[in-house]
């Protein structure tokens, strides 16, 4: 059984979560690479300067009893990612689980990405990391308008000096 969600995300590379793109199978049954779009909200929760931009891609093994995440090209997943020979990468004895499934949000994934958020795992900092340009998520609510700035004009020359 995975550890709980903070001590797993302290353990992992990169957490994030991410819609799947493609998957490609690797050569000689040695797994697939997972090509992913970052999404937002949520976004990277840790290790987004790992993920290299809003696309990026991760390894995960041959499925079928050998530890590979079954990812499917749409669905969206919350990924605890670890680096293996430079590279990103997960298998199912982490916490990677489905986030979004048909356009339809798991709340118990959701709810993960919360506590991760509310145990300091927000992508801006310790413990989370960095976060990373992100990809809107197109089934969230768009943010609010932010109001324009208002400048103060410079104060005037006294009379009788030049300005």
């Amino acid at each position: 059984m995975p550890p709980a969600p903070a001590e797993a995300a302290q353990h992992a590379a990169a957490v994030f979560v991410a819609e799947v793109i493609s998957v490609q199978a690797l050569e000689g049954h040695r797994g697939s690479t997972i090509a992913l779009r970052l999404l937002t909200p949520p976004g990277a929760l840790k290790g987004g300067e790992r993920l290299g931009g809003p696309e990026f891609s991760l390894t995960t093994g041959p499925t079928g009893g050998m530890c590979g995440v079954p990812f499917r090209s749409g669905d969206a997943y919350l990924v605890y990612a670890y680096e293996s020979n430079g590279h990103l990468s997960t298998n199912t004895c982490t916490r990677t689980k489905h986030y979004r499934k048909g356009g339809v949000v798991d709340e118990t994934a959701a709810a993960e990405v919360e506590t991760l958020k509310s145990a300091g795992f927000d992508g801006q900092g310790v413990p989370g990391g960095s976060s990373v340009p992100t990809v809107d998520d197109p089934s969230a609510e768009p943010p609010a308008p932010t109001p324009p700035a208002t400048q103060e004009p410079p104060p005037a020359a006294p009379p009788g000096k030049p300005g």
